[in-house]
């Protein structure tokens, strides 16, 4: 399967080209039926396993204990694969948790897939279109950060678990970490997500901490300069 899902990217690169300006005026309408079909065979791939999974759970004893015990190793290296249903906080909770998450990001490797889609939060949030894998085999999405600062009711408490169990954080997350990337529309006009206004507070509080910091750094013969 992973080998499958390897072979689309080089495709889904191909057709992500511009075509000559000689081509056929068919070759473009053949390119977005191919594009949407690697789209599909991709997120075909990546969740029919989430979803036999699933399946499996339904029954008391998928396998023996054996199953069992293979079911809990993938609930254990999937981490905040969440859907959160309810709005963002005003604020995100920067805590230890949150921290802990902050370092862990940073030092996981990007995933040797890259997915044509990506994850969206119900807020407007968007993910990098490539997973996280820790040193220790978990995996995760870059809008990790995002889920414990602004839908931490909705993380499972088993989730909450294993983040307490990564090494103490000290650094303090970033915009893009916790709200992932801006996004624009075609006429490059900015997209419209319910976390913008979550954004612009956390940034324009960040600029005001960073203005203050360097007026008390600024030589008083230049402050009225």
């Amino acid at each position: 399967m992973s080998e499958l899902l390897f072979e689309s990217r080089p495709i889904a690169r191909q057709l992500e080209a511009e075509p000559s300006k000689d081509a056929p005026s068919s070759y473009a309408a053949e390119r977005v039926a191919y594009g949407i079909l690697v789209a599909a065979l991709e997120e075909g791939l990546v969740t029919t396993p989430q979803r036999a999974i699933d399946v499996l759970k339904r029954f008391s004893a998928p396998a023996g204990v054996l199953g069992e015990q293979w079911l809990d190793d993938q609930d254990r290296r999937q981490l905040l694969y969440i859907e959160p249903k309810s709005m963002p906080a005003e604020k995100p909770v920067i805590d230890d948790l949150t921290l802990r998450m902050v370092g862990a990001l940073r030092n996981a490797r990007m995933h040797g897939i890259q997915y044509c889609g990506i994850h969206r939060c119900v807020c407007g949030a968007l993910s990098h279109s490539s997973d996280r894998i820790w040193p220790n085999g978990w995996i995760t999405n870059t809008l990790c950060v995002h889920y414990l600062a602004y839908h931490r009711a909705e993380v499972p408490a088993s989730d909450l678990d294993a983040v307490r169990t990564l090494p103490p954080g000290t650094e303090m997350p970033t915009s893009l970490e916790l709200h992932g990337p801006k996004n624009y529309n075609a006429d490059k006009t900015r997209a419209i997500r319910l976390i913008n206004a979550q954004r612009d507070r956390f940034e324009s509080r960040k600029q005001r901490r960073l203005s203050a910091l360097l007026g008390s750094w600024w030589p008083p013969w230049r402050k009225d300069s």
